[in-house]
């Protein structure tokens, strides 16, 4: 009875086992379908999680390549903006200097004008004053030669008269005034009529050594008649020497004083030309300056930009 019992009860033992090893075991087949579901479910989304980063991965990298080359478009515009603006900065820099060397060239110009101007008014005033002397001169020297040439046939007339009378005295008596135009005559022909007529120089100092040309009564010695004849001959052909010289001079100091004056004239109208082109010119470098200012103020703003 008792084993019978044991038996049933290891019976009921077995069955109870068995149950619950079909139920535990029922159970882990459905934990390992929810488990199969879940791990199938994480892959899925690792594997999305995956797609979707390599998708972004990409777009991160297309993007990346844009962005690079708009990066390198944009510093590629950036340093040629940079080099038209050096390039440009500089240029500006040549043109100021340039525009202020311009100033300097053209005020030292102008400058030049204005002292080449002032030089020629102050020659001209120099030349006009000078003209007027020399003109003074020439006039005077005119009147001197008008004078001599007067003494000079005064002196030839009275000696012709008094040598026809007989009356001749003294040659030196009669060439006084000659003392005021000795300056006038050609030397030689002045000492050779000094000797003749008895006196060492033109100032009337008489040379005691030569007896003067004279006489001192009537000519009865035809010898001396003859030698006081040669002698008022030569005296006549020299004073007539003289008149030559004194021709001669006056036409030489009046071709000379047309020539000062044509000269004179001359340089007025070419200096009047000048005048009028130096004018000119600084007119229109005084223009030219004015702008240059101008340009300079405009060169320097846009250099301080």
């Amino acid at each position: 009875m008792k084993t019978a019992l044991v038996l049933c009860l290891f019976a009921l033992l077995g069955c109870s086992l068995a149950i619950e090893s079909q139920a535990s075991l029922a159970s882990l087949l459905a934990m390992k379908a929810q488990a199969s579901g879940a791990i199938d479910s994480a892959m899925g989304v690792l594997f999305d999680l995956k797609k979707a980063s390599l998708t972004e991965k990409q777009d991160l990298e297309n993007r990346n390549k844009t962005e690079e080359a708009d990066g390198t478009r944009a510093i590629a515009e950036l340093t040629q903006i940079l080099n038209v603006a050096q390039t440009n900065y500089q240029n500006g820099v040549e043109h100021r200097e340039f525009v202020e060397k311009e100033i300097e060239d053209t005020e030292k110009h102008i400058v030049w004008i204005e002292n080449r101007l002032a030089e020629i008014e102050r020659k001209l005033e120099e030349l006009a004053v000078q003209r007027c002397h020399a003109n003074a001169l020439f006039v005077q020297s005119l009147k001197e030669h008008g004078d001599a040439e007067k003494a000079i046939k005064v002196l030839d007339a009275e000696i012709q008269r008094l040598s026809a009378a007989g009356e001749l005295t003294e040659i030196k008596s009669l060439t006084e005034k000659f003392q005021l135009y000795g300056h006038l005559f050609e030397q030689d022909a002045l000492n050779s009529f000094v000797q003749l007529a008895g006196v060492d120089d033109i100032t009337g100092h008489q040379d005691n050594s030569r007896g003067a040309l004279e006489l001192k009564g009537p000519d009865t010695n035809p010898g001396q008649r003859n030698l006081k004849g040669t002698l008022v001959t030569k005296v006549l052909n020299l004073l007539h020497k003289l008149l030559d010289h004194l021709a001669a001079s006056r036409k030489n100091l009046e071709e000379h004083e047309i020539q000062a004056a044509y000269d004179y004239a001359n340089f007025k109208a070419q200096s009047e030309l000048e005048n009028v082109t130096l004018r000119a010119d600084h007119e229109r470098k005084s223009a030219y300056l004015a702008k240059l200012e101008i340009d300079l103020e405009v060169a320097r703003e846009n250099e301080d930009r």
